[in-house]
């Protein structure tokens, strides 16, 4: 795992996540691998302080998650924060979603749970109400179908107009958290010469 037990405020710091899985080093170019900090330990992953998404693309089909924070993403006060490194394994289903109030989406044996996270891709639009690539929130209704929602436990979506495509839902079949701990956010060296 990494060595995450300080870095310098207003620095870029580079460091990388060998993941193993059941002993051996998955491809995880599909995947999403995140730093997140935050001051209290419960606090929402949308108020943390870093939210970032590391480089899977060079060196995931070893395994290897790249997270490179700039001086910007680091230019937080000096102190003691939590921080989690997660691992969520990409799956997709395609499905059908209703024009109706709420919409209805459609997706044999979805398999999904109540306030699981998605977002729709597509090879035509979507219908209004819905963008791609925009996260939103199962509304579980049976095996089959399922409401969504933009926050969890939140309003059902209607959706509006036309659609053309094939609908994909992204998801993630498989959620880890692999380090999480304390890190301190230390003063920035200056040179006074």
């Amino acid at each position: 795992m990494a060595d995450l037990s300080s870095f310098y405020e207003g620095t870029t710091k580079v460091f990388s996540v060998t993941i193993l899985h059941n002993g051996a080093a998955p491809n995880i170019i599909s995947d999403t691998v995140r730093f997140i900090v935050k001051k209290n330990l419960s606090d929402a992953d949308a108020s943390a302080l870093i939210n970032t998404t590391a480089d899977v693309t060079t060196s995931g089909s070893s395994g290897i998650a790249i997270f490179t924070l700039s001086s910007e993403q680091t230019e937080i006060a000096v102190g003691t924060y939590y921080y989690e490194i997660t691992w969520g394994i990409s799956a997709t289903k395609t499905g059908t979603i209703s024009i109706a109030n709420p919409a209805i989406v459609t997706c044999n044996s979805h398999g999904l749970s109540n306030n699981q996270r998605i977002n729709f891709t597509t090879t035509g639009t979507l219908p209004g109400g819905l963008t791609v690539g925009t996260n939103y929130y199962v509304d579980y209704i049976d095996t089959n179908t399922f409401h969504v929602t933009a926050t969890p436990d939140g309003d059902n979506i209607e959706t509006t107009g036309t659609q053309t495509g094939t609908h994909t839902l992204n998801y993630f079949s498989s959620y880890y958290v692999l380090q999480s701990s304390k890190v301190e956010v230390l003063e920035k060296l200056t040179d006074n010469i």
